[in-house]
């Protein structure tokens, strides 16, 4: 399948020229032994930004854990990868301090693409089963990305 890649027009970007150009389920699971209808789920949510320096690509992984009384039912990692501009990665790039600094804007930008993306994948993962009811609710992606983030080159 031919990947197509999108040029970024939000502007919540703040003009950071980038491309999403690849997403991976690296993970997923249901444990149905741990899901009883009508009990209350809890769920809890990571990020890890990456950065393949070669590439100028920002690797996106997200998980989502939901959990009820016996334990973790369901379980969904996934990756999203974004292609950044040539003059979006001379921007970020500190060669003096030998770091690329994503700006915390441009890097909560990135999680919330991957937080509607797995939201997605939830959807058709859970098709036709008990779960395909659960709505994934907000995410506070400001609590996720606290700061720039700062990648150190090798």
């Amino acid at each position: 399948m031919e990947k197509k890649q999108t040029k970024n027009a939000n502007p919540q970007s703040k003009g950071v020229g980038f491309s999403f150009v690849d997403i991976a389920t690296k993970q997923f699971a249901i444990i149905a032994e741990n899901y009883k209808a009508g009990n209350k789920i809890t769920y809890s949510a990571t990020t890890d930004l990456r950065l393949d320096e070669e590439k100028k690509i920002v690797e996106v992984f997200l998980e989502i854990s939901l959990k009820q009384r016996k334990g973790v039912f369901m379980i969904c990692q996934i990756a999203c990868y974004f292609s950044i501009e040539q003059d979006a990665w001379d921007k970020f790039s500190q060669p003096d301090d030998n770091v690329i600094v994503l700006p915390k804007h441009f890097a909560t930008h990135l999680v919330v693409l991957a937080i509607g993306t797995i939201r997605g994948i939830l959807y058709v993962k859970t098709e036709d089963t008990a779960l395909n009811g659960f709505v994934l609710s907000t995410l506070n992606v400001t609590k996720m990305i606290k700061k720039d983030v700062v990648f150190t080159l090798e």
